[in-house]
């Protein structure tokens, strides 16, 4: 009995193999779309190998320029926890690169052969005056730099030296300049040294037996107090970069971002929901004359639901092995995509088995449960109707719906057939109408969020009105007022303002400061309080305007007291007001001038300036910029600019790439939707086979039958369209509360009648170009070998 049911469902797959084709690559679409939550095991398990291969630091400390004996820095290696310390160079400087100034970071290696922390992967070792290539630089096009090329980079002196390349590397921690659109090269500590015009080291890595967060800062504090307690006393330059166990550049932002993709995977499931259940209805249709006759002879509902059951499963089982197989394949290659693009690694082969063992069980069983509720109206048919039905769909005959479209006047005869054929198959024409409003939906909630995501960028570039920021190289002497009134001074200046840029932690959290003048150049719109005063300056008062983001997560208003750790330790501030832009995520506080430079132990100097342009061409800043820095570098102010304009179009460009790979996803909920489109027209004709070869024996020319079949598929296709507007609105609704729950970013929603006339046309457009192929099927029947079909 059982080979016997079995043979029935095989042999129900097998009648109509155009139908189980398409079902079971819609089903494996939407178990592939699974291959979406393996995504972020998958790179953990990747970036974790690299993080051992990197031996990456668990303590980063910037220091001050110090010179430190193999003694010292055995001691170091000997304070309790450290299990390895690197002393290290750094000189960050520019880049003359086809006529063009880059920002250029130099990381100094004391020795090739012996990396204990952050090694430096390479294809060669550098000799003196030579350099090593970012493998990242190339990628982002930033320079794409060959062995025996040479590079010119602007010295500390303020001249202009040539090295040569030696070929490449790569390094985990170390590299993450190029996420910014900086050059990263290496070198040998001493060609930095010579580069820089200094004798020490300005960067201390360390690594820990124990990293958890109480561990480390016992392990800052010993580092700490063992320079203090140095003759050559070196004081940290900023604020220490703790690494939490199992932490990886960049993993806090790819985690977040990365599950904004599982909304995608609901959308998939639900199309593929849909469309199981048009052709579970449509083969149980075909077959009411079967069943009658089953339960005629004996068979009981349970035996016939089951035959049905077996069947789906069957079906189900198809596209779960299919989909598997793709969902793994589609996880491997988002991840080698992500892996490469945004870290320079490329991971090898891995399955994430439980994700894909998984998504094959949810395949077979949502099969099955989606086709139990379309077997409950044919077992509850009385045995007489069902054995008078005759399977396929005649055409003729039909209710008072049916006549009444047929003879109405207001469209021509075809379209007029088109209307009563979707009134007709009511349940499989609401399905497919919801398949295509979801993937209509999904199109319009992923526009509004690219808009979103551009106008927020915008907006954060927006509070800075200068157009070029000059920072002090790290371990050089900052902007001192007579600096300041001496830039003023420069041909092409238009204003300028001495600020200072640090970052500081609330419980754990980076906050990035910034110490203005009142009036500033910088301006965040605010949510409530005040902005700075020229009072608050004068008195030194220690007050904050805290970001919007780092205000929402620990419930921060005026008045709110925070004690924030600094470089030169604790500091105690007031909040007087929010900021409403989400420049730096929100995790952003801005207090005066004094008051920042008093707590990075630097009084009266400022680490950054900020320039107006008189003439705001692109050229213009482009010669102003490298024409201060020279100025400034001959003064003895080694300095690094950053152009505004370089920046906001840098930054648009790295959030449209996650956009980008987000609307491409989103094309997998299209592409599912308009294969039930496809499976519904396919159906219908195949049901209809009969009727159109009466309709071609009476005469009916092959253009009548497209008018038909395409009014049918239009029809489909604007209700679906109707549907998916307030759809799609709260789809786009739904994606900016979800950045916001994970990477508190408070995006808007655009919902433009552009975007809507756009996706309309694009609707209609597809839902045409998809039933092609049925049509050019149905117009070609013979009509003789149509009206002997079933």
């Amino acid at each position: 009995m059982t080979t016997a049911l079995t043979r029935k469902s095989w042999t129900d797959l097998s009648r109509r193999p155009a139908r189980t084709v398409l079902t079971a690559l819609t089903l494996a679409l939407a178990v592939a779309s699974f291959g979406i939550l393996a995504i972020p095991s998958l790179m953990n398990r990747a970036m974790t190998a690299e993080v051992a291969q990197a031996r990456l630091y668990d303590l980063q400390i910037p220091v001050s320029d110090v010179t430190l004996s193999a003694a010292q820095l055995s001691a170091l290696a000997r304070l309790p926890d450290v299990t390895a310390v690197t002393a290290r160079s750094v000189f960050a400087t520019r880049a003359f690169i086809n006529g063009q100034r880059v920002a250029t970071e130099v990381w100094g290696v004391p020795d090739f052969a012996a990396q204990p922390v952050d090694q430096v992967i390479t294809t060669s070792r550098p000799g003196p005056g030579q350099v090593l290539v970012d493998v990242q630089d190339a990628g982002r096009g930033i320079y794409r730099g060959s062995t025996g090329d040479t590079v010119a980079l602007q010295a500390g002196d303020g001249t202009v030296r040539t090295l040569t390349v030696a070929g490449s590397g790569r390094s985990m921690a170390l590299s993450q300049d190029t996420q910014t659109g900086h050059l990263v090269l290496y070198a040998t500590q001493a060609t930095v040294q010579r580069l820089g015009g200094f004798g020490g080291v300005n960067m201390l890595e360390v690594r820990l037996r124990d990293a958890s967060q109480p561990a480390a800062q016992a392990a800052v504090a010993a580092v700490r107090s063992f320079l203090a307690g140095q003759p050559n006393r070196a004081v940290f330059a900023g604020l220490p970069v703790i690494r939490a166990p199992g932490d990886w550049p960049g993993k806090a932002t790819f985690d977040s971002e990365s599950k904004v993709l599982v909304i995608l995977i609901v959308l998939a499931v639900l199309c593929a929901a849909f469309l199981l259940a048009n052709t579970i209805r449509t083969m149980i249709a075909e077959q009411t004359a079967e069943i009658g006759v089953m339960r005629a002879i004996g068979a009981g509902s349970r035996d016939v639901r089951h035959i049905y059951l077996r069947t789906a499963a069957l079906l189900g089982l198809l596209g779960a092995v299919l989909g598997m197989v793709l969902g793994i394949g589609l996880a491997y290659l988002l991840v080698g995509l992500f892996a490469r693009v945004f870290f320079g690694v490329s991971p090898g082969f891995a399955v994430d088995w439980p994700v894909a063992a998984a998504s094959a069980v949810i395949g077979v069983a949502g099969t099955v449960l989606t086709a139990w509720p379309t077997l409950r109206r044919p077992l509850r048919t009385p045995v007489r109707e069902a054995l008078a039905a005759e399977g396929l769909a005649s055409g003729f005959g039909g209710g008072r719906l049916d006549r009444a479209l047929l003879h109405s006047r207001v469209l021509p005869a075809p379209a007029r057939v088109g209307v009563r054929n979707v009134a007709r198959q009511k349940g499989r024409s609401a399905t497919t109408i919801v398949q295509v409003a979801l993937a209509v939906a999904t199109t319009l909630g992923l526009i509004s969020l690219a808009q979103a995501v551009s106008g927020i960028t915008d907006q954060n570039w927006n509070v800075l009105a200068y157009d070029i920021t000059l920072a002090a190289q790290p371990g050089s002497r900052g902007y001192d007022p007579a600096t300041v009134n001496a830039v003023r001074g420069q041909p092409g200046v238009a204003g300028v303002q001495a600020a200072d840029m640090s970052q500081m932690t609330y419980h754990g959290q980076t906050l990035y400061a910034f110490g203005v003048p009142a009036p500033s150049y910088i301006y965040d719109p605010l949510t409530s309080g005040r902005w700075l005063t020229a009072r608050d300056e004068r008195t030194g008062a220690r007050v904050i305007v805290a970001g919007e983001a780092a205000a929402r997560l620990w419930h921060l208003h005026p008045a709110s007291r925070v004690t924030l750790t600094t470089a030169g330790g604790p500091v105690t501030y007031t909040v007087i007001g929010v900021a409403g832009s989400d420049a730096d995520n929100g995790f952003n506080i801005y207090t005066t001038l004094p008051v920042l430079q008093a707590a990075a132990g630097q009084p009266g100097v400022a680490n950054t300036l900020l320039i107006r342009a008189a003439n705001r061409s692109h050229p213009a800043i482009d010669a102003l910029a490298a024409r201060l820095e020279d100025t400034l570098a001959r003064a003895g102010y080694p300095s690094r600019s950053q152009l505004m304009y370089a920046g906001r179009a840098n930054n648009k460009a790295q959030n449209q790439t996650m956009v980008v790979i987000v609307q491409g996803l989103g094309l997998l909920i299209v592409a599912i939707s308009m294969l039930g489109l496809l499976n519904a027209i396919t159906m219908d004709i195949i049901e209809r086979t009969r009727e159109i070869g009466v309709l071609r024996a009476l005469g009916a020319r092959a253009s009548d039958l497209r008018r038909i079949f395409r009014t049918e598929t239009v029809i489909l296709a604007v209700i679906g369209f109707v549907l998916a507007i307030p759809l799609g609105w709260l789809l786009a609704h739904a994606l900016r509360w979800l950045v916001l729950d994970l990477v508190n970013i408070r995006l808007p929603a655009p919902y433009s009648l552009l975007d809507l006339g756009l996706a309309f046309v694009g609707t209609l457009v597809l839902a045409v170009l998809v039933v092609t192929g049925p049509l050019r099927r149905a117009t070609r029947l013979r009509p003789g070998d149509a009206i002997r079909y079933g």
